[in-house]
């Protein structure tokens, strides 16, 4: 079947920016709408198993003593430094130790150790200020502000209670100095007697260097889980994982997904939808197909009697390109309902790498069969046999090409044959091979009434459905349109 002038292989350049991302994930919505879903779906879970968390924050304001101050020295107290920060850094540094840890726990009550609680608890400097912040999480509310606000007096209390010990020590010692030295000494500036006072007057109150500055309030909502949050990052997460593994999908077998495929790059019709016919259904005769099927290939019988044969059998030749693709089952399909319709049919199974159609239709397979039948080494009679009762549907087996002689394949031979079985049937199915890898029947196609492209979205490559139709186009042959089986 030549091909005439329009060509029907459309020359489409690759997609590319975002009209190419949308194809992609179009064709593999599915996997993305999955990812989604079982992003979404583990969310909800950790939402649902996780106990809500609050926080509570206290806030311990940092005054250092000048450097210069003569008073406190040796004392233990915080002092300015060149780094303003280093105070801030070394208090924070205090409230998170195992001691002060120990002294909540013991005010408290708590069960937890030391380690636990401190996991719990964050000392931080707040940029820009003298304010230490001590956040403190808890499962309620109530606990994170006591937790809070212990170690926010806690931090005030320890370092007091240290200064009184120092403090106790160093005021004996003092004040024995002072005993000892005359009125007109303890008269000048910075005698021991102000020192003594001035470390008299720092035992009766607090550290001044620290101070709880704000108590910690009770939070009114958890910090964790967030469920908005953790939803809107699980539904992103989803979207990024779904549509990353949709590229890596495409990139690593690029499968037909969807019809608009095959309409982007071929001007070729889609002649009929097909899913796999069933047989053997309870009740029915051995090889016939399910009462359905006859409905099922209706579609297929109409799209291809509009078209009057010139004279003689109408040839269907069906091929497809490797991998599973439904060719045999719908050549077999078509053919038992055209018998069934009062057609005379002959099948043809010219695809020696299926199962033979003999078989599928539970036949005697003859000896011989199409490839002896096209080199003339056998009658046309000898190579078929008939399917039920009457003469309706005959199948002929592929036979054995290894004793047939490259020759018989030519255009000669593929006229001879198709005059031979144009006398006794209207219908000629054949159940061709892919004929880009087998392309001794390329001469059969083109003697061929229609040529049929069967096609199974999900299964056949689209480099594979692109070699055969390249095949065709060589040798101006034109398919009437493409079969999408298995639909």
């Amino acid at each position: 079947m030549s091909s005439p002038e329009s060509p029907w292989r459309t020359q489409t350049p690759e997609s590319t920016g975002l009209a190419r991302y949308f194809q992609t994930i179009r064709a593999h919505i599915r996997f993305v709408a999955a990812c989604v879903i079982i992003s979404l779906a583990a969310a909800t879970l950790y939402l649902a198993r996780t106990d809500d968390v609050y926080e509570a924050h206290a806030q311990v304001l940092v005054q250092p003593v000048p450097s210069d101050a003569t008073t406190q020295l040796g004392l233990g107290l915080l002092r300015e430094t060149g780094d303003p920060t280093r105070p801030l850094e070394t208090l924070a540094r205090i409230v998170t130790t195992n001691a002060l840890g120990e002294r909540v726990i013991k005010e408290l009550k708590l069960q937890d150790s030391p380690r636990d609680l401190l996991l719990r608890v964050q000392a931080a400097p707040v940029a820009q200020s003298n304010i230490v912040d001590i956040a403190a999480r808890a499962p309620t509310p109530q606990e994170a502000q006591r937790i809070a606000n212990a170690f926010g007096q806690g931090i005030v209390d320890d370092r007091t209670e240290r200064l009184h010990q120092e403090l106790d020590a160093v005021i004996p010692r003092v004040r024995a100095q002072v005993s000892s030295l005359s009125a007109a000494a303890l008269a000048q500036p910075g005698s021991p007697l102000e020192q003594l006072r001035e470390l008299q007057t720092l035992r009766e109150g607090a550290d001044p260097t620290v101070r709880l500055e704000t108590p910690a309030t009770l939070p009114t909502s958890p910090v964790e889980p967030r469920p908005l949050l953790t939803m809107i990052a699980a539904l992103l997460g989803g979207l990024v994982v779904g549509i990353g593994g949709a590229f890596l999908l495409q990139l690593l077998d690029p499968r037909l997904r969807r019809e608009s495929q095959l309409r982007d790059s071929y001007r070729l019709p889609i002649v009929a939808r097909v899913p796999d016919p069933e047989r053997g259904a309870k009740g029915q005769r051995s090889g016939e197909f399910s009462r359905e099927s006859f409905n099922i290939y209706r579609p297929l019988r109409v799209a291809l009697d509009d078209v009057e044969p010139g004279g003689g059998a109408r040839m269907i030749l069906l091929t497809a390109p490797p991998h599973p693709s439904g060719t045999s089952s719908t050549a077999a399909g078509l053919a038992w309902s055209l018998a069934r319709g009062g057609e005379r049919v002959l099948l043809i199974a010219a695809d020696t790498t299926q199962r033979s159609l003999a078989d599928a239709f539970k036949v005697k397979e003859p000896r011989s069969g199409f490839a002896e039948v096209l080199a003339g080494t056998a009658e046309l009679r000898e190579a078929v046999v008939r399917v039920g009762e009457g003469d309706g549907l005959l199948v002929m087996p592929a036979g054995d090409v290894r004793d047939v002689p490259d020759a018989a394949f030519g255009h000669a031979a593929a006229q001879r044959f198709a005059e031979d079985v144009g006398g006794p049937f209207d219908w000629v199915i054949v159940d061709a091979p892919p004929l880009d890898r087998v392309g001794d029947l390329l001469s059969v196609a083109d003697r061929a009434d229609d040529v049929l492209v069967v096609v199974r979205p999900g299964e056949s490559r689209l480099r594979d459905i692109e070699a055969l139709t390249e095949a065709l186009e060589e040798h101006r042959i034109q398919p009437r349109g493409f079969i999408v089986a298995g639909g």
